[in-house]
Order: structure tokens, then C-alpha cells, then sequence
């Protein structure tokens, strides 16, 4: 997605600070904080990461750019966010993303101690017809593809990190909920609040990507933030 020059006026500068994680003439790579929306909506007009960036950009003097936003996560959910300078960079990384060139990894506590070290998920998502939010397993939805691979152990929860290999929305959230391990903290989908975690336990934590003008691959990693450190620690 990007904010054309029409919608520039309706676009307010948030000057929140950055964490920036990656910078070039092509490309802003962010770590999103938990509880801020990746894009403006009617609930989160005006501090979003795209009002961060455009405010960002206004204050580094960056006149024509414009914010384009590639990879998106839920408000609740931290980690690593890839934004492009211009239309050409986001047209070439939207053509990598479609081709499934573009490597996500997670962070996630799922609800439980689970015992399989390699899981792969491939069930199909679609809406749940109950919930205008919600997203569920249903036979004739659209596929989904996830990778989990077990970190740790934890009292009454297990750490996952998981790769994507397709990007729906909630995918991880719905997966995990569906085979009743529901990530702690995701209330919309079964897990339950457990201090200091007031939300789902979800962190994007690598990015990898072949640079369209540099011919090089990318990688960022992304330290886990504080809550879920705390969480783990707690739980250790």
C-alpha cells in the first residue's frame, strides 16, 4: 500500500520516534513497538507507523517520498517492518512477496507444552462469518502455509519460531488456535492474558530479501522486546 499525493493531505505526521532498524536510498526498515497500527484506519488515524514514517520523513527533509508500506503486522503484534522510498522499489518487492521470495521469520508462545520440535501447517483460511475480525480454518479458503520449529520449553507454554510461507492475515494466530494452542495473550483467539503479556505473543524478529539495486541479500533480526523476554524468563 501507499499514500498517493491526494491522500498526502489527509495523511497526519506522527513524530513518535523511530526504532530504525535498516536505511537506504530505497528502502526504511522499522521495528513496530506492540499496541501501533501498521497503517491509518478509522480506529488509529493518526499515530499508525505510516504516520510515524511520514512524519519521519517530513522531519528529515525527505520532500516527494512518500510512505509505501510492504510487509504489515497486526497493531498487537511487534517486529520488523519493511517500507520502500518509491513506487519502483515497492512494485519490485511486491513482485518478491508474490513470489514467495520473501523470507518471515517469528517469535510466538503458543498456549500449552507441545511436544513436536517440526510442525508444518498447511490449512486453508478464510473470514469467520461470526466476526467481522476474526479469520478461521475453512475448507475453501485460501491457502496457508506455516513452518514451526521449537525453541524452548517453557512452564505451561512453548516457544515457536516460524517461518511464513504464505502471509494471511492472522495466519499464525488461527493456525495455532486451530490444533488448540492458541498464542498466550491472544484473547480474540482463545489465549489468555499471562503477565507481563497483555497481548498475543507474536514477534517478527527476521526479515530476508534480495535487494533490487544492490543485487545482495538482505537480513535483518529484530531482539525480542521487553515483555516477551520478561515472559520467557518468568517462565523459564
Amino acid at each position: 500500500m501507499f499514500f498517493h499525493q491526494k491522500s498526502q493531505k489527509f495523511l497526519s505526521p506522527s513524530y513518535v520516534p523511530l526504532d530504525i532498524l535498516y536505511e537506504d536510498r530505497d528502502f526504511l526498515i522499522i521495528n513496530k513497538p506492540a499496541g501501533v497500527a501498521s497503517i491509518p484506519s478509522p480506529l488509529h488515524p493518526s499515530d499508525s507507523l505510516v504516520n510515524r514514517v511520514w512524519g519521519y520523513y517530513q522531519l528529515r527533509h525527505y520532500w516527494g517520498l512518500i510512505p509505501h508500506i510492504v510487509t504489515r503486522l497486526d497493531r498487537d503484534t511487534s517486529g520488523i517492518v519493511l517500507f520502500a522510498k518509491h513506487r519502483y522499489a515497492h512494485s519490485l518487492m511486491d513482485e518478491q512477496l508474490k513470489s514467495h521470495y520473501v523470507q518471515k521469520y517469528y517469535l510466538a508462545v503458543l498456549t500449552g507444552q507441545v511436544e513436536e520440535q517440526h510442525i508444518l501447517i498447511n490449512l486453508p483460511i478464510g473470514r469467520d462469518p461470526a466476526s467481522i475480525i476474526r479469520r478461521k480454518v475453512v475448507a475453501g479458503g485460501t491457502n496457508a502455509s506455516s513452518e514451526l520449529q521449537r525453541v524452548q520449553q517453557l512452564s505451561g507454554s512453548t516457544l515457536y519460531r516460524i517461518q511464513l510461507h504464505t502471509g494471511k492475515t492472522h495466519q499464525i494466530r488461527v493456525h495455532c488456535a486451530y490444533f488448540q494452542h492458541p498464542l498466550v495473550g491472544d484473547t480474540l483467539y482463545g489465549g489468555k492474558i499471562s503477565m507481563p503479556l497483555q497481548r498475543q505473543a507474536l514477534h517478527c524478529e527476521q526479515l530476508i530479501f534480495r535487494h533490487p539495486f544492490l543485487d545482495k541479500v538482505i537480513r535483518i533480526r529484530c531482539d525480542l522486546p521487553h515483555d516477551m523476554q520478561t515472559f520467557i524468563q518468568k517462565n523459564n
